[in-house]
């Protein structure tokens, strides 16, 4: 039974999580990067492991291969960089409003009086492919097990504005 003053009361958040790719061109200088007129796959990251990711013992990811093909080449994007450097990660979201490979499909549980909370880790691999089939680099990646502090929630300051860190109701 829940103590009368927790009833009717959010006691945990919860969390999901994503795995963002930034990329990076070292064409600096010379002419811009557009996507060809054609509808294809430019690029395709595949990723296997992520089930091995756990938050509080709670796994979050599916398993198996996931795999995020981007049709779309930075400059082709609104604020896109089309010279080279740093290309950032927006394009690799692009047409991807619902049906992101590399978001958690399912959430962990931690409680607000909870100050941090587990981080499993593990190794994944990353395939990065030129188009459908041209394999261009395999990563591995090796994610350490931690204990992490958990967000701070910002609650709006009365009466001048802004933003203070931290909910009286929540964290009492």
């Amino acid at each position: 039974m829940m103590p009368a003053d927790r009833e009717h009361k959010i006691t945990d958040r919860y969390v999901r999580a994503f795995l963002l790719f930034s990329t990076f061109h070292p064409m600096q200088g010379y002419a811009p990067i557009v996507s060809p007129t054609a509808d294809a796959e430019k690029e395709v990251f595949e990723v296997t492991g992520l089930d091995r990711f756990s938050v509080n013992g709670a796994c979050i990811w599916p398993g198996g291969t996931l795999s995020n093909t981007i049709q779309s080449v930075s400059g082709s994007t609104w604020g896109g960089r089309n010279f080279g450097g740093y290309e950032g990660f927006m394009h690799t979201l692009v047409n991807h409003h619902t049906n992101y490979a590399f978001a958690s499909t399912g959430a962990a549980k931690v409680p607000f009086n909870q100050a941090t909370f587990g981080f499993g880790g593990g190794e994944i691999q990353l395939t990065i492919k030129f188009g459908p089939t041209q394999v261009l680099q395999n990563i591995k990646l090796n994610f350490p097990s931690a204990s992490w502090p958990r967000a701070a929630e910002m609650v709006p300051a009365q009466p001048r504005g802004g933003f203070v860190k931290g909910n009286p109701e929540c964290d009492g």
